[in-house]
């Protein structure tokens, strides 16, 4: 007698299952050997044109999003110390359709609105975009031809540099940067375990991204300000004004705290710190005594954001 086995009822949530195992054996960020390699690679110059796009990734960009803005979407802030923060509108991105790349507008129905937002590029960001925009102009690159380019665009002309072969790219440079790819047991139809190796992709650096931001103290509306996360129902949609100046400023001064373009890696020194901080985090004890019969007021001054707690001296009834 023979017997037929029952089809599968659900293969979407075996699916979504197996999807699941793929995710949990990713690495959660690089490590700090990792990082070193890889940057150590893009910073040759004949990988500036990666090191601008992938920039833009650790600023908190998908690939769509850098495929779909020009350079002459990029504005400047300048600052009192004179120091430039660069942002950019997040109101184009790309998608494919039909094998061929197309542009949605924010304007669109179909256009997520929480990917609508300021994007913040970090410091060290910013200088590779100078270096870039030296690189284009020394290829004999005219101002409005440069405003004109894509900036996942290598040259101008040409088809879309889409998320597809920005993926591509980085698998290359990951391979060449000694990343390895995640490895993991699974098991066929039949029971039968085997090993799969899954490559590490475009999500590995946006993870990565994720983490160093808030090794920066990036909170969490800070990091679905960066990375197009869906909005929240208060603080971002009520309270925030995630489009102007003033906290794209605030942002830049926390995503400051890290930089692969630091002139040495400092050594680990507690917990918060790691390789390439261009300023180790830093706690200072004060004392202040208020000599005087009524109360005073004090002020802190610092380029970073700063945490008070204060103690209370019993024995004298100050505060330090």
């Amino acid at each position: 007698m023979l017997c037929r086995a029952a089809p599968d009822r659900h293969p979407q949530k075996l699916l979504e299952r197996n999807s699941d195992i793929l995710k949990n054996s990713r690495v959660a960020h690089l490590d700090d050997a990792q990082r070193t390699a890889l940057f150590r690679l893009l910073f040759e110059p004949e990988h500036l044109y990666d090191l601008f796009w992938v920039a833009l990734l650790y600023s908190g960009a998908d690939p769509a999003d850098i495929a779909g803005q020009t350079y002459g979407d990029i504005e400047e802030l300048t600052l009192r110390d004179g120091s430039c923060c660069y942002t950019i509108l997040i109101s184009r991105r790309v998608r494919k359709l039909y094998d061929r790349y197309s542009t949605l507008q924010a304007t669109n129905e179909n256009f997520p609105i929480y990917k609508f937002r300021r994007l913040v590029l970090t410091p060290w960001a910013g200088d590779v975009l100078l270096r870039r925009l030296e690189q284009l102009h020394a290829l004999g690159l005219s101002d409005d031809q440069i405003q004109e380019m894509r900036l996942s665009s290598e040259k101008p002309g040409g088809a879309i540099v889409g998320p597809e072969e920005l993926a591509k790219r980085l698998q290359q440079l990951l391979r060449q940067a000694g990343i390895p790819a995640a490895t993991l047991t699974r098991t066929d139809k039949q029971g039968h375990a085997y090993r799969q190796t899954v490559k590490e992709d475009i999500a590995l650096l946006q993870r990565d991204a994720r983490y160093l931001a808030i090794q920066c103290g990036a909170d969490e509306v800070m990091l679905h300000a960066m990375f197009g996360d869906t909005w929240t129902d208060t603080d971002e949609e009520a309270y925030l004004d995630l489009l102007g100046d003033r906290y794209a400023v605030a942002r830049w001064q926390r995503l400051r705290r890290w930089s692969p373009l630091a002139p040495a890696s400092l050594p680990f020194t507690g917990e918060g710190c790691l390789t390439g901080y261009t300023h180790a985090p830093a706690r200072h004890n004060l004392r202040v005594d208020n000599t005087t019969d009524h109360s005073v007021t004090l002020t802190l001054r610092a380029p970073y954001a700063l945490n008070a707690f204060w103690a209370q001296n019993k024995k004298g009834g100050n505060t330090s």
